[in-house]
């Protein structure tokens, strides 16, 4: 689990460049990621274009990863698969909250299945080679990942009994010792890094990001049934985008005939039944923190392994459940097509139940991804006072300086997103050190204890006269402040300015406005 919470050293610069995507191609790059194909890609053809081409490459994985896996299968039972893992509100929640990578990274999971089963029926260097693939590969997308491919490689050698072939055991073995060694690069980065992803910040999770992360529960149904679902990722709660399900209280009729037909495939297909435990688990996790004890033994846990924290939003592992709705749903298929196939007047059961599949994939979350997110996810690009600001501060600050970041929120409303609640983006757009919270600061709604140097809780405070909030800065020895255009700028700027910070960039009225002081 270290190993793989470390590789988010190695993740950041993907992560920084769906940012630079969805705002737009004049967002800035950290330099350490210039080598890489998709950042040239996106600067060449534009942030439109280039976040098109990511969001493409994702749906194109979790669609055709299943259908990969049922290869030999069918052709209904290949669409019937390749509908339900593009087609779901766990891809649909991920996508709308900009997670393209997480998405991206549960879809890889069924190529992950495919290579160990490929691996028992064949051990040797080959399969072992594809495994270690997959893992690196998934784990490169979604570093959380890390903990959910533990659990599929210790479920798969039990589940499937590899583990009392010496051949077998051997190889598997192998495979995942390949992959550790070719992580091993993340974890200096992790545990001496600094900044958002690394070994401190993961340290200080406590009880308010659990409970603003925990899953949520359905209003109507409770929180097991829109787990079973694969709804009730944190985004729901908060209202960041429109609910898949909404205007249709039925929703968990066709959930419940897909978590049947799950257990159908577990029955039919003995040696995938290992599946459904690992999916059982993926759901176990994904509730833990919502409920009362829950929380309380994740809190005993993280005090003791504080890199335990890592996973505060453990909807995340719903991703096992969907693994295991892929996977276990067409096995249902292939079987039952294949027990009617003697039956003459079975012989259109097979395109008949695939339908029923169909139907229940498409209702109502997959009708709804399909009519929203054309119109949701859509580039926008930074306005301009962000690119002059981000432009003054690369020609006038020294690179040694530090730059305080305001409105003290990690998560903030901007004008040009619509005020839909996002990631502050200033580590992408901004030059220069950066000081930004890392404590969960959402506007309106969940606010942590802010940190360092008082800074964050004076920013935080109601509006005041005095000059406690200028006299922290000053102490801080920063002399350079950018005040974003969100809630609470303007009071902060305001606060600034009165006690002897200058306007050097920009203005602190107006909307999109972005202001730079210096003092």
């Amino acid at each position: 689990m270290v190993v793989g919470l470390c590789a988010r050293s190695v993740v950041q610069p993907g992560y920084y460049l769906l940012v630079d995507i969805a705002f737009g191609p004049r967002a800035r790059l950290p330099e350490w990621s210039f080598n890489a194909v998709v950042p040239f890609a996106v600067h060449l053809l534009g942030g439109a274009v280039g976040g098109r081409m990511v969001l493409a490459g994702t749906l194109f994985l979790v669609t055709f990863s299943p259908m990969v896996l049922f290869r030999r299968a069918p052709w209904p039972v290949q669409i019937a698969a390749g509908l339900l893992g593009g087609l779901n509100p766990f891809v649909y929640d991920r996508l709308e909250e900009g997670q393209w990578l997480i998405a991206a990274g549960a879809g890889g999971l069924c190529l992950w299945v495919a290579a160990f089963e490929g691996l028992q029926r064949r051990p040797g260097r080959r399969w072992a080679l594809a495994l270690a693939a997959a893992t690196v590969g998934i784990v490169a997308l979604d570093e959380h990942e890390i903990g959910m491919l533990l659990v599929l490689g210790l479920c798969g050698l039990v589940g499937t009994a590899a583990w009392r072939d010496p051949l077998r055991r051997r190889w598997t073995l192998a495979a995942a010792g390949l992959a550790g060694v070719v992580l091993l690069y993340g974890v200096v980065p992790f545990f001496l890094g600094h900044g958002g992803g690394t070994y401190p910040t993961v340290a200080r999770f406590g009880r308010p990001d659990l409970l603003a992360f925990r899953s949520t529960a359905s209003h109507r149904y409770g929180l097991w049934v829109n787990l079973l679902g694969l709804y009730g990722e944190w985004g729901e709660r908060l209202g960041r985008f429109p609910l898949a399900k909404a205007g249709a209280p039925w929703w968990p009729i066709p959930s419940l005939l897909l978590a049947g037909a799950a257990v159908a495939g577990a029955a039919l297909r003995r040696d995938r039944a290992w599946l459904l435990a690992v999916g059982g688990i993926g759901l176990l996790v994904s509730a833990s923190t919502a409920t009362p004890l829950g929380l309380s033994l994740a809190l005993a846990a993280i005090r003791h392994l504080p890199l335990l924290a890592a996973y505060r939003e453990p909807e995340k592992w719903s991703a096992l459940w969907l693994l295991a709705l892929v996977v276990l749903v067409p096995s249902a298929l292939e079987r039952a097509g294949r027990w009617r196939s003697g039956n003459p007047s079975g012989r259109a059961a097979l395109p008949l139940l695939a339908g029923v599949v169909m139907v229940a994939t498409l209702l109502p979350a997959g009708a709804s991804m399909i009519r929203n997110l054309p119109g949701d996810i859509v580039p926008v690009a930074y306005p301009r006072s962000w690119t002059a600001a981000a432009a003054y501060l690369r020609r006038h600050v020294p690179a040694a300086d530090t730059v305080l970041v305001l409105p003290w929120h990690l998560y903030e409303g901007l004008p040009f997103t619509g005020y839909r609640v996002t990631a502050n983006p200033a580590s992408v757009i901004f030059p220069g050190r950066l000081l930004t919270p890392t404590d969960l600061q959402i506007p309106g709604r969940t606010t942590e204890v802010p940190s360092p140097h008082h800074i964050g809780s004076l920013a935080l405070a109601p509006g005041t006269r005095s000059c406690q909030l200028a006299a922290a800065v000053r102490a801080t020895g920063i002399h350079w402040v950018v005040i974003e255009d969100a809630a609470g700028g303007l009071g902060d700027g305001l606060r600034l300015q009165r006690c002897g910070f200058r306007v050097r960039e920009g203005t602190l009225n107006g909307v999109n406005a972005v202001a730079v002081l210096s003092g």
